[in-house]
This record gives C-alpha cells, structure tokens and sequence, in this order.
C-alpha cells in the first residue's frame, strides 16, 4: 500500500516560507546551533548534523568551479529554497544575472537556482535527493546535480530525473572533482 501525500501549490506556500525563514534567522537560539536548518510545509524546524569540513570544502569548490566556467552568475552556498515543502537548503545553488536579481532581497527565495546540486553525505538518501528534485523542479530549477563523497557529479534533468551526459547550462563542468 502507498501513501500519497498532497503539498500546497508552492505559490501559495511562499509567504508563509518568507515569514517563518525570518522568524528562524532572527531567533538568537537557532543561530548558535551548529547544525543544518530547514523547515517542513507547517514551519516546523527540521535540523541535520553538520556535514564536515570535506562537505562545506567541496560546496566551495564546487561554487569556484561554476563561477569561473559560467561567469555572470551568483553562486550560493546554503541556498535557502522556499518550497510546497517547506525552505529547503540546496548545497550550491547556480543563480543566472537576471534570475538572482528577482530572488536577491528574499529571505527565502522563491524562485529556485537554474542549477541546484547536493552533496551527498552519508545520511542522505536517494529517497530525499529524488524529493528535493522534484520540491527544486516545482520552484524552478532546471537542473539537479549530486556530488558523492568521491567527487563523482550526476547531472540530472530537474523535470523527469533522467541523467545527462554532461549539464546543458555548464558542458564545461566536470563530472569529477576533487578538493
């Protein structure tokens, strides 16, 4: 038997994103806690361990890497996503010019990256990186990568999760990286 759980249409989700994101950011409690914040549709705060230096040190590089192949761009790490599902961090997130300056004054921005890409640690399953593609698609996102902990990237196309051979919006990037 399956569950089928129906979300908001994330247009009617946004502002209540927004205004919990700012509740969250602005809580003096929350911001000393070393772990990894998101929320769920209801506003609840979901926490993660914190990932590693290996992790935070591959989202650089994998931002470095973007930005000098892409340019005109705005890389962002810890990309805070408003969601049907709640805000939602993509590890690096690839902004165009024009997309980021629609999202730049948000506190959760309401239209996803073109590019959204995890980097997987050991707690994430495939059953969160196929949510978070879809949750990333509905917001806008065009392409989803996961980066594992060898430096393997998998391009995906955000729409149907089907692989690609290489991204569409960056053919440059590699499909292995290495910190």
């Amino acid at each position: 038997m399956s569950v089928v759980i129906e979300l908001p249409p994330q247009r009617n989700q946004i502002a209540f994103n927004e205004k919990r994101w700012g509740e969250i950011m602005s809580d003096s409690e929350i911001a000393e806690l070393e772990q990894r914040i998101e929320t769920d549709r209801f506003g609840h705060v979901i926490m993660s361990p914190y990932a590693g230096g290996w992790h935070g040190a591959m989202e650089m590089r994998i931002g470095i890497l973007l930005e000098n192949k892409l340019g005109g761009g705005t890389p962002v790490a810890e990309c805070p996503i408003s969601t049907s599902d709640g805000v939602k961090l993509a590890d690096v997130g690839w902004y165009s010019a024009n997309r980021f300056e629609e999202v730049k004054e948000s506190l959760a921005f309401p239209i996803a990256p073109e590019i959204c890409i995890e980097v997987l640690s050991p707690s994430n399953s495939p059953a969160e990186m196929e949510m978070k593609r879809r949750l990333y698609h509905e917001a806008g996102c065009l392409e989803f990568w996961t980066c594992d902990q060898g430096g393997t990237v998998l391009f995906l196309d955000a729409e149907n999760g089907k692989a690609l051979s290489q991204s569409r919006i960056c053919p440059d990037f590699p499909d292995s990286i290495s910190i």
